[in-house]
Protein backbone atom coordinates (compact mmCIF):
# COMPACT_ATOMS: atom_id res chain seq x y z
CA UNK A 1 0.00 0.00 0.00
CA UNK A 2 3.26 2.03 0.38
CA UNK A 3 5.45 4.49 -1.86
CA UNK A 4 8.74 3.83 -0.26
CA UNK A 5 11.42 3.05 -2.30
CA UNK A 6 12.69 0.14 0.49
CA UNK A 7 10.10 -1.41 2.00
CA UNK A 8 10.16 -4.80 1.93
CA UNK A 9 7.94 -7.16 0.12
CA UNK A 10 8.08 -9.74 2.67
CA UNK A 11 8.01 -7.74 6.34
CA UNK A 12 5.12 -5.52 6.64
CA UNK A 13 2.51 -6.59 4.19
CA UNK A 14 2.70 -10.47 3.93
CA UNK A 15 -0.30 -12.54 3.43
CA UNK A 16 -0.56 -13.45 7.03
CA UNK A 17 0.20 -9.73 8.03
CA UNK A 18 -2.55 -8.61 5.63
CA UNK A 19 -5.31 -11.45 6.99
CA UNK A 20 -4.21 -10.03 10.74
CA UNK A 21 -5.06 -6.28 9.41
CA UNK A 22 -8.27 -7.44 7.77
CA UNK A 23 -9.34 -8.89 11.32
CA UNK A 24 -8.83 -5.18 12.93
CA UNK A 25 -9.93 -2.84 9.84
CA UNK A 26 -12.28 -5.04 8.02
CA UNK A 27 -12.57 -7.01 4.60
CA UNK A 28 -10.19 -5.22 1.86
CA UNK A 29 -8.31 -2.71 4.21
CA UNK A 30 -4.82 -2.60 5.84
CA UNK A 31 -5.00 0.74 6.85
CA UNK A 32 -6.07 3.14 9.95
CA UNK A 33 -10.52 3.13 10.96
CA UNK A 34 -10.87 0.77 7.67
CA UNK A 35 -14.10 1.36 6.33
CA UNK A 36 -15.47 3.36 9.09
CA UNK A 37 -12.75 6.02 8.25
CA UNK A 38 -13.04 5.85 4.94
CA UNK A 39 -16.22 5.88 4.81
CA UNK A 40 -16.18 9.28 7.10
CA UNK A 41 -13.44 10.89 5.04
CA UNK A 42 -15.51 10.50 1.56
CA UNK A 43 -18.65 12.31 3.04
CA UNK A 44 -16.08 15.11 2.83
CA UNK A 45 -14.27 14.54 -0.60
CA UNK A 46 -17.79 15.61 -3.00
CA UNK A 47 -17.61 12.63 -5.16
CA UNK A 48 -19.50 12.19 -8.22
CA UNK A 49 -19.98 9.84 -10.86
CA UNK A 50 -17.11 9.26 -13.58
CA UNK A 51 -14.72 11.66 -10.81
CA UNK A 52 -11.65 10.53 -12.01
CA UNK A 53 -9.85 9.34 -8.85
CA UNK A 54 -5.71 8.27 -8.31
CA UNK A 55 -5.38 6.60 -5.07
CA UNK A 56 -2.06 7.01 -3.96
CA UNK A 57 -0.95 3.71 -1.64
CA UNK A 58 -3.82 1.44 -2.71
CA UNK A 59 -3.17 -1.64 -0.65
CA UNK A 60 -5.54 -4.21 -1.67
CA UNK A 61 -8.30 -1.49 -2.64
CA UNK A 62 -10.48 -0.95 0.21
CA UNK A 63 -11.26 2.60 -0.48
CA UNK A 64 -10.86 2.22 -4.20
CA UNK A 65 -13.82 -0.41 -4.06
CA UNK A 66 -15.93 2.23 -1.49
CA UNK A 67 -15.54 5.33 -3.96
CA UNK A 68 -16.72 3.01 -7.32
CA UNK A 69 -19.23 1.66 -5.43
CA UNK A 70 -20.49 4.14 -3.23
CA UNK A 71 -20.17 6.76 -5.64
CA UNK A 72 -19.58 5.86 -9.29
CA UNK A 73 -16.19 7.07 -9.57
CA UNK A 74 -13.13 5.99 -11.83
CA UNK A 75 -10.34 4.85 -9.46
CA UNK A 76 -6.61 4.27 -10.49
CA UNK A 77 -5.00 2.41 -7.44
CA UNK A 78 -0.79 2.91 -7.25
CA UNK A 79 1.11 0.92 -4.78
CA UNK A 80 4.57 0.11 -4.37
CA UNK A 81 3.89 -3.20 -3.34
CA UNK A 82 3.23 -6.13 -5.92
CA UNK A 83 1.93 -8.80 -3.19
CA UNK A 84 -1.18 -6.40 -2.68
CA UNK A 85 -1.74 -4.97 -6.02
CA UNK A 86 -2.24 -8.42 -7.06
CA UNK A 87 -4.60 -9.32 -4.27
CA UNK A 88 -6.72 -6.25 -5.49
CA UNK A 89 -6.53 -7.44 -8.95
CA UNK A 90 -8.00 -10.16 -7.63
CA UNK A 91 -10.68 -8.98 -5.81
CA UNK A 92 -11.99 -6.80 -8.16
CA UNK A 93 -12.20 -9.58 -11.05
CA UNK A 94 -14.01 -11.56 -8.34
CA UNK A 95 -16.35 -8.77 -8.27
CA UNK A 96 -16.66 -7.85 -11.46
CA UNK A 97 -15.75 -4.74 -10.66
CA UNK A 98 -14.15 -3.04 -13.62
CA UNK A 99 -13.82 1.30 -12.39
CA UNK A 100 -10.65 0.36 -10.55
CA UNK A 101 -7.28 -0.09 -11.88
CA UNK A 102 -4.49 -1.22 -10.56
CA UNK A 103 -0.62 -0.15 -10.93
CA UNK A 104 2.33 -2.24 -8.94
CA UNK A 105 5.02 1.23 -9.40
CA UNK A 106 6.21 3.57 -6.91
CA UNK A 107 4.28 7.07 -7.70
CA UNK A 108 7.01 8.55 -8.79
CA UNK A 109 7.72 6.22 -11.91
CA UNK A 110 4.14 5.33 -12.60
CA UNK A 111 3.25 5.55 -15.84
CA UNK A 112 0.32 7.94 -15.27
CA UNK A 113 -0.70 11.07 -18.04
CA UNK A 114 -0.41 14.45 -16.62
CA UNK A 115 -3.46 16.52 -15.36
CA UNK A 116 -5.55 13.86 -15.75
CA UNK A 117 -6.97 13.25 -12.17
CA UNK A 118 -9.78 14.73 -10.54
CA UNK A 119 -8.69 14.11 -6.68
CA UNK A 120 -5.43 12.48 -5.62
CA UNK A 121 -6.19 10.19 -2.41
CA UNK A 122 -4.03 8.66 -0.30
CA UNK A 123 -4.18 7.06 3.56
CA UNK A 124 -1.38 6.68 5.44
CA UNK A 125 1.03 5.69 2.61
CA UNK A 126 3.40 8.85 2.03
CA UNK A 127 5.05 8.35 5.39
CA UNK A 128 7.14 6.03 3.59
CA UNK A 129 8.83 8.47 1.34
CA UNK A 130 12.02 10.63 2.45
CA UNK A 131 11.59 13.30 -0.41
CA UNK A 132 8.34 14.21 0.07
CA UNK A 133 9.20 17.40 -2.50
CA UNK A 134 9.45 14.99 -5.41
CA UNK A 135 6.11 13.46 -4.47
CA UNK A 136 4.51 16.51 -3.96
CA UNK A 137 5.21 17.92 -7.41
CA UNK A 138 4.68 14.93 -8.65
CA UNK A 139 1.39 14.64 -7.46
CA UNK A 140 0.67 18.05 -8.03
CA UNK A 141 1.45 17.36 -11.67
CA UNK A 142 -1.41 14.64 -11.76
CA UNK A 143 -3.70 16.97 -11.23
CA UNK A 144 -6.06 18.68 -13.75
CA UNK A 145 -6.61 22.24 -13.34
CA UNK A 146 -8.63 22.81 -9.79
CA UNK A 147 -8.14 19.23 -8.57
CA UNK A 148 -8.07 18.49 -5.26
CA UNK A 149 -6.27 16.76 -2.92
CA UNK A 150 -6.12 14.46 0.60
CA UNK A 151 -4.21 13.15 2.44
CA UNK A 152 -3.91 10.78 5.46
CA UNK A 153 -0.84 10.33 7.10
CA UNK A 154 1.63 9.69 10.18
CA UNK A 155 3.09 12.70 11.43
CA UNK A 156 4.78 13.92 14.14
CA UNK A 157 4.97 16.26 17.63
CA UNK A 158 7.87 18.78 18.28
CA UNK A 159 11.26 17.57 20.18
CA UNK A 160 12.63 15.78 22.18
CA UNK A 161 10.85 12.85 21.00
CA UNK A 162 10.83 9.72 23.26
CA UNK A 163 13.39 6.99 22.16
CA UNK A 164 11.37 4.09 22.00
CA UNK A 165 8.82 6.27 19.13
CA UNK A 166 12.15 7.44 17.44
CA UNK A 167 13.27 3.64 17.18
CA UNK A 168 9.80 2.75 16.09
CA UNK A 169 9.85 5.66 13.48
CA UNK A 170 13.25 3.87 11.77
CA UNK A 171 12.16 0.29 12.27
CA UNK A 172 9.38 0.81 9.93
CA UNK A 173 10.78 3.60 7.68
CA UNK A 174 8.55 5.99 8.41
CA UNK A 175 9.86 9.96 7.69
CA UNK A 176 7.12 12.07 9.33
CA UNK A 177 6.49 15.82 9.41
CA UNK A 178 4.97 18.27 11.52
CA UNK A 179 1.54 19.56 10.72
CA UNK A 180 2.97 22.95 9.28
CA UNK A 181 5.98 21.10 7.92
CA UNK A 182 3.54 19.07 5.86
CA UNK A 183 1.24 22.07 4.46
CA UNK A 184 4.43 24.01 3.77
CA UNK A 185 5.54 21.21 1.75
CA UNK A 186 2.66 21.10 -0.08
CA UNK A 187 2.56 24.93 -1.29
CA UNK A 188 5.99 24.90 -2.03
CA UNK A 189 5.49 21.89 -4.43
CA UNK A 190 2.70 23.79 -6.08
CA UNK A 191 -0.42 23.60 -4.24
CA UNK A 192 -2.54 25.89 -3.21
CA UNK A 193 -4.78 26.38 0.15
CA UNK A 194 -2.96 23.77 1.65
CA UNK A 195 -3.58 22.49 5.19
CA UNK A 196 -2.95 19.83 7.40
CA UNK A 197 -5.54 19.23 10.14
CA UNK A 198 -4.42 17.21 13.41
CA UNK A 199 -6.85 14.30 14.03
CA UNK A 200 -4.57 12.81 16.57
CA UNK A 201 -7.81 12.66 18.99
CA UNK A 202 -9.86 10.72 16.45
CA UNK A 203 -6.86 9.02 15.84
CA UNK A 204 -6.63 7.84 18.94
CA UNK A 205 -11.09 6.71 19.40
CA UNK A 206 -10.12 4.59 16.21
CA UNK A 207 -7.21 2.67 18.52
CA UNK A 208 -9.18 2.18 20.97
CA UNK A 209 -12.33 0.92 19.37
CA UNK A 210 -10.21 -0.98 16.98
CA UNK A 211 -8.23 -2.76 20.08
CA UNK A 212 -11.69 -3.73 21.49
CA UNK A 213 -12.75 -5.14 18.41
CA UNK A 214 -10.04 -7.47 18.74
CA UNK A 215 -10.44 -8.27 21.93
CA UNK A 216 -13.69 -9.57 20.77
CA UNK A 217 -12.99 -11.32 17.66
CA UNK A 218 -10.46 -13.38 19.64
CA UNK A 219 -12.57 -14.24 22.26
CA UNK A 220 -14.11 -17.88 22.67
CA UNK A 221 -12.88 -21.34 21.82
CA UNK A 222 -12.37 -19.83 18.04
CA UNK A 223 -10.34 -16.99 17.65
CA UNK A 224 -9.55 -15.02 14.53
CA UNK A 225 -6.15 -14.66 14.66
CA UNK A 226 -3.57 -16.47 16.49
CA UNK A 227 -1.79 -15.67 20.44
CA UNK A 228 1.56 -14.50 18.22
CA UNK A 229 -0.90 -11.91 15.97
CA UNK A 230 -3.45 -10.96 18.67
CA UNK A 231 0.14 -10.09 20.61
CA UNK A 232 1.61 -8.17 17.99
CA UNK A 233 -1.47 -5.67 17.16
CA UNK A 234 -1.67 -5.23 21.13
CA UNK A 235 1.54 -4.47 22.05
CA UNK A 236 1.66 -1.86 18.59
CA UNK A 237 -1.88 -0.55 19.23
CA UNK A 238 -0.91 -0.12 22.73
CA UNK A 239 2.38 1.91 21.81
CA UNK A 240 0.65 4.08 19.30
CA UNK A 241 -1.84 4.87 21.39
CA UNK A 242 0.94 6.55 24.26
CA UNK A 243 2.49 8.37 21.59
CA UNK A 244 0.22 9.56 20.28
CA UNK A 245 -0.92 10.64 24.13
CA UNK A 246 2.47 12.24 24.91
CA UNK A 247 2.33 14.01 21.83
CA UNK A 248 5.42 12.33 19.73
CA UNK A 249 2.49 10.42 17.14
CA UNK A 250 0.06 12.69 15.29
CA UNK A 251 -2.64 11.86 12.85
CA UNK A 252 -2.35 14.35 9.84
CA UNK A 253 -5.40 14.90 7.04
CA UNK A 254 -3.85 17.12 4.28
CA UNK A 255 -5.86 19.18 1.79
CA UNK A 256 -4.74 20.92 -1.02
CA UNK A 257 -5.90 22.12 -4.57
CA UNK A 258 -4.25 21.94 -7.57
Amino acid sequence: MHTHTTLDDSAQFTDRSVHRYEVIFGEDFVSTGGLESTTAICATLNLTPGIRVLDVGCGIGGSAFHMTRNYGAHVTGVDLLHPLVEQGQRRAAQRGITNVRFIANNIIDAELPEASFDLIYSRDAIMYNEDKAAVFQRLRSLLAPGGRLFISDYGRGPDPLAPDFTDYVAETGYYLLQAEEYAAALEEAGFSNAAAEDKTAEFIEILQREMAKLSEVCAGPTPALDREDQDYLNERWRNKIAWCQRGNMRWLHARATA
